[in-house]
């Protein structure tokens, strides 16, 4: 069971590494006349602190260690 989390961790914590941001896109509805419907796309980025990705690959380091003996 250790082992599963611990590459997960892993998995997870190296693509925190990777990709330190991502901005998904939200439409946002600006008016609802009749005839025409008007929106606007924004983009919210959603940034993370790059250490937060290495603790979490070492933890699953550590993990998958613990989980083989």
């Amino acid at each position: 069971m250790h082992r599963k989390i611990g590459v997960a961790l892993i998995v997870f914590g190296a693509t925190m590494l990777i990709w330190i941001s991502f901005a998904p896109q939200q439409k946002e509805k600006l008016t609802d006349i009749e005839p025409k419907h008007y929106s606007v796309e924004k983009k919210k980025t959603a940034n993370w602190l790059p250490y937060l990705g290495t603790v979490l690959v070492a933890g699953g380091l550590v993990l998958t260690i613990v989980g083989k003996k």
